[in-house]
C-alpha cells in the first residue's frame, strides 16, 4: 500500500501507533543525567560481563551473582562517573563486602 492510497484514519492510526510506540521506549539518555548514561555504559563493561558471562555458565548461585554483579555493575559506574570527573550523587558510598 503507498502513501498516496492510505486514507486519512488509517494514516492517523499510524501516527498514533508510532507515537505510542516510541512512549513505551521510555525517556531517551540525556546529557543532564550523567547517572543513567553511565548505568547504560557500566552494562557493556568487561568486567561485568565477565560476571554476567559466569552467572549463564553456571558458576553462580543467584543469591552470590546478584551480589557481585552489583558490586561490578557500581564499580563501573564509578569509574565511568570518575572519568567525566564527576561523583555519584547522595553522599553515601555503597556497602562493599569484599
Amino acid at each position: 500500500m503507498t502513501a498516496q492510497t492510505m486514507t486519512f484514519p488509517r494514516r492517523l492510526a499510524a501516527v498514533v501507533i508510532v507515537i505510542l510506540l516510541s512512549a513505551c521506549a521510555g525517556p531517551g539518555q540525556t546529557s543532564s543525567d550523567p547517572v543513567g548514561a553511565c548505568t547504560a555504559t557500566a552494562r557493556q563493561d568487561p568486567d561485568v560481563e565477565a560476571v554476567r558471562n559466569k552467572q549463564l555458565a553456571g558458576f553462580y548461585q543467584n543469591y552470590l551473582f546478584e551480589a557481585d554483579y552489583k558490586q561490578a555493575l557500581n564499580r563501573a559506574i564509578d569509574r565511568c562517573l570518575a572519568a567525566k570527573g564527576l561523583a555519584r550523587p547522595g553522599g553515601v558510598e555503597a556497602v562493599r563486602h569484599d
